[in-house]
């Protein structure tokens, strides 16, 4: 779930009152393999908390197994010891907390799952937020009605002494046997987090709870997953009606399928549940605990307010008091740094940054807010895609050499590569900056920014036709900034196409696209050398067989003009694709281009695969 807009008064009356009643809480942090914890309920139930992380992680990685369990982002989790506590940062609607029982918060720097660890159904939430968090790792932006619907379907997972079970009745099951339908699937199919089936009083947000999950479990027992996946299809990419999309994908109208849900419902009497044999937990001996002081736990929760658009001028106030009483807190700097730059206050930003890096004790995420703060004072966007053509002067070395930190702390920080790439575009390395932005999709590949950052940079080393199949990619996109970027691209490429045929002709010509080849300047005011040679190739081909014997990698044997390659990647399922969801071991005489890096004689490590 994601935070909303609250009310300018609401917002006062919170900034007058901070702190209401966690602060003075002992906060435990417990870390286990895969999970960060802090919780006020004690040390037991956070190892509980963690335990139950530990098991859904597990069960996971046994049902999706080409699902990737860890994600591109740093997760924090907080575990309240009342509904009380969880109040004070649930998201709000019409000035009012929500009333919820668990959340999820995303972030740049950071993401949070926040519970509720004393309600009944404290580890099904566990479960619903986790999976939300490995869905759109998965599919990426979804419905909402499936997006809740899936995390509805799988919070009843369960993974104990290695057996496997999921697919039970969850609360809001029990809500809609009890209760019956009450939301039309027209109107099911169109909700999304600004609707008031979704905020509104907890009848009406458990109807769509339980409808949501109720038309998954549907569609789930019918193994009609192919469909599923063609209705996304129609509604995101092709921005179809519901209807037509219900009816295409699905073979029968809304009200056929509303008449289809109504009958399952009425013989619901037992659901499906699935059991297997499952991976192997950690154990509770690979656990560590510690206690927080006050100022740190603190911080880590103005942290999770400063995450939340409803409760940013909370955070900042909040940030300030700590600093007042603990002027060298790590934690509390670099939480009021990412504050302040979402706030856009890039120069008080900085001076936490510095503070924090000049402390030792920074870690991933403080080197890349830092990045992030350079990117930001140079370029006109506060997202993702960072058009060349839009930056100023900005202390390039100093970015690139933050970046570098963040990514030798945490090798699968996604944004850190894609920030990375921008600094080596910068410096005119675009073949260095396509393989930094390459690794950022394939880390975060359902990111489309990154997609179109790719492109530029692919276009900055003069792969055009590459740079417009990417660019095309993201002309069904419904963010407006995405698509009128991708076709001002596009144009810019044509421009420059001209103008390489007109050079043709006239070699003394200046060329016009600086946009692709910022400058780079030196001490001495000359221009930097060109970068060293391509160590990323591109070219089109036809693949003749592949070979998939030793799982996970595979090789592709490609004839590329009359010559035979075999192009191998380490991890198929990880591979960039595009033109395919998914990797296929039985692919042969298929054309396709192919970004690759040359190993050697006729040998290549495929970098992306692009099917025609």
């Amino acid at each position: 779930m994601t935070a909303r807009r609250r009310s300018a008064l609401a917002l006062v009356v919170f900034v007058l009152t901070p702190c209401v009643s966690f602060c003075a809480e002992q906060w435990t942090e417990i870390r286990s393999p895969n999970f960060d914890i802090i919780t006020d309920a004690g040390e037991k139930r956070g190892r509980e908390a963690a335990l139950r992380f530990e098991q859904v992680r597990a069960a996971f990685g046994e049902i999706f197994l080409k699902v990737k369990l860890d994600t591109p982002v740093p997760l924090q989790i907080i575990a309240f010891d009342s509904n009380d506590q969880l109040r004070h940062f649930a998201p709000l609607w019409r000035g009012k907390p929500v009333d919820l029982a668990g959340f999820y918060v995303g972030g740049e720097d950071r993401q949070f799952i926040a519970l509720d660890s004393s309600s009944t159904y404290g580890w099904e939430i566990a479960a619903h937020e986790y999976t939300h968090l490995l869905i759109h790792s998965a599919l990426g932006e979804i419905p909402v009605w499936l997006d809740e619907g899936l995390a509805d379907y799988f919070s009843t997972v369960k993974l104990d002494r290695g057996h496997l079970t999921y697919g039970a009745l969850p609360s809001s099951g029990f809500y809609i046997r009890a209760s019956g339908r009450s939301i039309k699937l027209q109107r099911l199919l169109t909700i999304d987090h600004n609707s008031p089936e979704y905020n509104e009083g907890s009848r009406r947000r458990s109807s769509f709870y339980g409808e949501s999950w109720l038309l998954v479990h549907y569609l789930i027992s019918k193994e009609k997953y192919n469909q599923i996946g063609s209705y996304l299809n129609f509604v995101l990419d092709d921005h179809l009606p519901v209807g037509e999309a219900v009816e295409r994908a699905f073979g029968m109208t809304i009200p056929r399928l509303d008449a289809e849900l109504d009958g399952y419902l009425r013989g619901l009497s037992r659901v499906m549940i699935f059991h297997g044999p499952g991976q192997q937990v950690p154990s509770g001996n690979e656990f560590t605990a510690r206690k927080l002081s006050r100022d740190d736990g603190d911080a880590i929760l103005a942290d999770l307010h400063g995450h939340e658009i409803d409760y940013l001028a909370s955070a900042l106030d909040e940030f300030r008091a700590i600093l007042q009483r603990s002027p060298n807190n790590v934690i509390a700097h670099r939480g009021a740094a990412y504050a302040l730059l979402r706030h856009g206050d890039y120069a008080e930003a900085e001076g936490h940054l510095k503070a924090a890096v000049s402390s030792g004790a920074a870690d991933a995420r403080t080197h890349y807010l830092y990045a992030l703060l350079l990117t930001r004072k140079g370029s006109k966007t506060d997202g993702d895609t960072i058009m060349l053509s839009n930056t100023a002067d900005i202390d390039v070395a100093a970015l690139k050499k933050q970046a570098e930190a963040a990514i030798l702390l945490d090798p699968n920080f996604a944004d850190a590569y894609n920030l990375l790439a921008y600094a080596q575009a910068r410096e005119n390395d675009f073949q260095g900056a396509v393989a930094s932005e390459t690794k950022a999709l394939t880390l975060d590949k359902y990111k489309r920014a990154y997609l179109l950052n790719l492109a530029q940079y692919e276009a900055g080393a003069r792969n055009f036709d590459y740079a417009e199949r990417l660019l095309k990619a993201l002309m069904t996109s419904k963010d407006e900034g995405l698509v009128k970027n991708a076709r001002n691209l596009v144009q810019m490429i044509q421009t420059q196409r001209n103008f390489e045929e007109a050079a043709h002709n006239a070699p003394a010509a200046s060329p016009p696209m600086q946009s692709f080849e910022p400058s780079s300047v030196t001490a001495s005011g000359k221009s930097s050398p060109p970068p060293p040679a391509a160590t990323i190739q591109f070219a089109k081909g036809k693949i003749v067989k592949v070979d998939c014997s030793t799982p996970p990698g595979a090789t592709v044997a490609l004839m590329v003009e009359k010559k035979l390659w075999s192009m191998t990647t380490p991890d198929r399922d990880k591979l960039i694709l595009i033109g395919a969801d998914s990797f296929s071991c039985e692919w042969h005489n298929r054309n396709v281009a192919v970004n690759f890096r040359e190993m050697g004689n006729n040998v290549g490590e495929i970098v992306s695969l692009e099917l025609q």
